[in-house]
């Protein structure tokens, strides 16, 4: 199972510290960066980039230990959650296709889901 706190613990420069908050200075360089990265280009939205969330460090722990992420879905909830509120940005789908192309991830087989308005 996920624990969060944990993980994030894993990452803090000065692990004797307790954080109050799950705040991306508190991180290394190399966390810190793919946190920015995770909150600005893949899931990004308009409040608080400083603060990670439990879906943010989901999708750290994931692309850190190598474990397949179903980017449909992700991006799939981050679409609905822009319908609901203005603040979420629409995720940079020109982003994700580098990394398919890059990463050679076959797509032939991909289900094609349309979102309504």
């Amino acid at each position: 199972m996920f624990n969060k706190a944990q993980f994030f613990k894993s990452w803090l420069r000065n692990k004797n510290t307790e954080p109050r908050s799950y705040s991306v200075r508190e991180l290394f360089v190399t966390p810190r960066i793919l946190a920015f990265i995770v909150i600005w280009l893949l899931t990004p939205r308009g409040f608080n980039h400083a603060m990670l969330t439990k879906e943010d460090l989901m999708i750290m722990y994931c692309l850190m230990g190598r474990i397949q992420v179903n980017w449909i879905s992700i991006i799939k909830e981050h679409l609905m959650k822009i319908r609901k509120k203005v603040e979420y940005k629409i995720p940079y789908t020109v982003l994700i296709s580098q990394f398919i192309e890059y990463f050679e991830i076959d797509i032939e087989k991909e289900v094609v889901e349309t979102v309504k308005a």
